[in-house]
Parts: structure tokens; C-alpha cells; sequence
């Protein structure tokens, strides 16, 4: 079964106990949980102490919430050495955690800022640099890092995506698929097949795919809305999903706005032929 999941922090910053009990009425089976924006009293990773871990842990059993991604976003491509050494530190440290919570991946985009596209590759570098340091405490420990590109990051397409895993290896190293954060606009206009292609290549590192629809302005801007009332094609996904027999993935929203919630658990529902 595909289980379907949201972004904790779409439905406020709470304590435990209140964050996991809305997130189970809504009929959420999982969550991606970034905890200095989802757990209140949290401001920090270097905040999440093991009280902290511990009360998140019975709280989602309680409401029997999986944590299926535990956010640790950070800017991998940073030029600065001593931001990358932190950014590294609080991986390691939220890895500890998320095998903790049983987690199924630890997770980053691969850059906070726009690249220009310019400067991409030499980013790459950078990033296969921090995610090979940050790849020998998961294996380890026995744990998952998933990167998620983003078409104006650093890890941009699947090019760039797999000049990482040759340099870092494929063990224990996954991928977060977007496809709306992989939507250049130059493939709108072609975007199933563009997502076609990105869930082949991607099929053997793709433990989550995060899903949220969008609308496009006159001068080319994306904004989110609704699943359903925007220009995202659901085939795609629809098909892929459909294809692994509705299991191995979890299916995680984002950019939810909770008085749409039970609309969109059918919507995913649906998605993940559940419905």
C-alpha cells in the first residue's frame, strides 16, 4: 500500500501531541517532519534534544503517524567551509534521530539559493563532497539520505543528480522526486513525458515522491493551489505508482492547506489506488 503523507509543519507548529492528533483526524498515514518548523518550543536542530525525540515518538504511535522523512534541509553547495562543516553536524546529529523515530530517510534539497546555471556544476561538486561525508554515518548506522533536486538548484535534472551517485555511491543514497520542483518551464508544455523520463531513470532511488499542484502567472511564476486546479498532469505519477503494484513509495504532500484536507487525502487517495 502507497501511504500517504503531508508535511507536519502544513498543519502549524504544535506540540506533539496536538500536531499528530490533527494530522490522523485529517487521514494522513505519515509525515515529513522538519522539526524547528513543525514541533513547538523547537527554534533549531541543535534544539531537538532527546526529550524532544522521545515525545514525538509516542505521540505519533499514539495516533499511529509514521515519520516517514525527518527534513534536515540544507544548504549543501554553500561555499563556505565552515557552514558546510554545520551542515553537515546537523545531518549526522537528525540521522541519529531519525533512526531513533524509524524513520525511512533523512532528507535535503541541495542548495537554499538559486544557482545560476553557470555556477551549477562546480555546486555539484560541493555537494557530492558534503553528501559522501554525511553518506558514511547512514551506512553506518544503516540509514537512507534521499536528495531532492530542484530545477534552479545546484542538483537540477538527472544528469546532474547522477554525477552525484558516481561520485558518492548508491548505497544508502535516495531520492525525493518532485516533479513540480523539477519543472523547469521549459518541459511545461511537455510535462508527461518529461515526468515520464525523470520516474524511469529515477525508479531505483525513489523512496518518496512529494506532490503539490500549481498555477502559472502571465509572467511565467509559480504558485501553489488545490491539487487538482492547477496545471500539474497526475498521469504520470498516476501511472508510476500504478506500476510498482501501489507499494515501495510514499506519497507526501506538500504546501497543504488544512481546510482542503479531506479533498485531498481522497485526491491522494485516488492517486495511489487506494480509492
Amino acid at each position: 500500500m502507497i501511504k500517504i503523507g503531508v508535511r507536519a509543519h502544513d498543519f502549524g507548529k504544535l506540540s506533539p501531541d496536538e500536531l499528530f492528533a490533527r494530522i490522523a483526524d485529517a487521514g494522513f498515514d505519515c509525515v515529513q517532519l522538519a522539526f524547528p518548523k513543525a514541533i513547538a518550543g523547537v527554534n533549531s536542530f541543535e534544539e531537538v534534544t532527546p526529550d524532544i525525540v522521545k515525545a514525538v515518538d509516542k505521540a505519533a504511535a499514539a495516533n499511529n503517524i509514521e515519520i516517514a522523512v525527518v527534513g534536515c534541509y540544507q544548504d549543501l553547495a554553500t561555499t563556505n567551509a565552515t557552514d558546510a562543516a554545520y551542515a553537515i553536524k546537523r545531518t549526522i546529529n537528525m540521522m541519529n534521530v531519525a533512526k531513533d523515530l524509524g524513520a525511512y530517510t533523512v532528507a535535503s534539497e541541495s542548495s537554499a539559493v538559486l544557482i545560476p546555471e553557470a555556477e551549477r556544476d562546480e555546486a555539484c561538486e560541493r555537494v557530492a563532497n558534503v553528501i559522501g561525508r554525511i553518506l558514511k554515518k547512514a551506512r553506518e548506522l544503516d540509514m537512507r539520505y534521499s536528495l531532492e533536486p530542484v530545477f534552479y538548484h545546484a542538483v537540477t535534472n538527472k544528469e546532474r543528480f547522477f554525477r552525484v551517485l558516481r561520485q558518492v555511491g548508491a548505497e544508502n543514497f535516495h531520492l525525493i522526486y518532485d516533479p513540480t520542483n523539477m519543472m523547469d518551464p521549459q518541459y511545461l508544455e511537455t510535462q508527461e513525458q518529461y515526468m515520464n523520463m525523470c520516474l524511469d531513470c529515477f525508479s531505483p532511488y525513489i523512496g518518496v515522491i512529494h506532490y503539490k499542484d500549481f498555477t502559472v502567472d502571465s509572467e511565467g511564476k509559480y504558485h501553489p493551489c488545490r491539487l487538482g486546479d492547477g496545471r500539474l498532469s497526475p498521469t504520470p505519477v498516476k501511472n508510476y505508482l500504478k506500476h510498482l503494484g501501489y507499494k515501495g513509495c510514499y506519497l507526501i504532500r506538500e504546501e497543504l492547506e488544512p481546510q482542503n484536507a479531506a479533498y485531498e487525502v481522497e485526491y491522494l487517495k485516488k492517486l495511489a489506488g487506494r480509492a
